[in-house]
């Protein structure tokens, strides 16, 4: 083999191995914090950190009232207490740790509009995109859901 074939074949190799290692560091923890865009559920969620840990408060709703006016409340909770609290504030990111390499862990999501909480991991897949998935007992039983990043 020529010289430059080798010299072109490894150019090749490391440019691609220094690309992947370099979109991999460019993801840090903090990256989460922000306001994603949800589509499929037309939620914005504010995603902050308390600790160690990460938490999303839901900012906005598009159908977060009735067509007569009356705020759309959480009736379908468990907890009868916070029935009566609008969709609008409810925390339904709770406990998020962060796993590395753009992946987040551990964490629950709340589902306003059936009442349940199931258990959820996060990964990055850019500054601006992020894939969710809920799930009830080990990740393959459960949903993914793409997110945008707005700020």
């Amino acid at each position: 083999m020529s010289y430059k074939v080798i010299f072109s074949i490894s150019l090749f190799f490391l440019t691609g191995f220094t690309l992947i290692s370099n979109s991999e560091e460019e993801l840090c923890a903090d990256d989460i914090i922000g306001v994603w865009e949800i589509p499929e559920h037309a939620f914005h969620v504010e995603i902050e950190k308390r600790g160690d840990l990460y938490f999303g408060t839901l900012v906005y709703c598009r159908d977060s009232s009735y067509p007569n006016g009356i705020l759309k409340l959480d009736v379908k909770n468990p907890d009868p207490e916070l029935r009566k609290r609008p969709y609008r504030g409810i925390e339904v990111l709770q406990d998020i740790t962060y796993a590395g390499n753009g992946k987040y862990k551990n964490g629950r999501i709340y589902e306003p509009e059936v009442g349940s909480y199931y258990s959820c991991q996060i990964t990055l897949v850019d500054k601006t995109t992020a894939k969710m998935r809920g799930f009830v007992g080990i990740p393959l039983f459960g949903k993914t859901e793409y997110c945008y990043k707005l700020d």
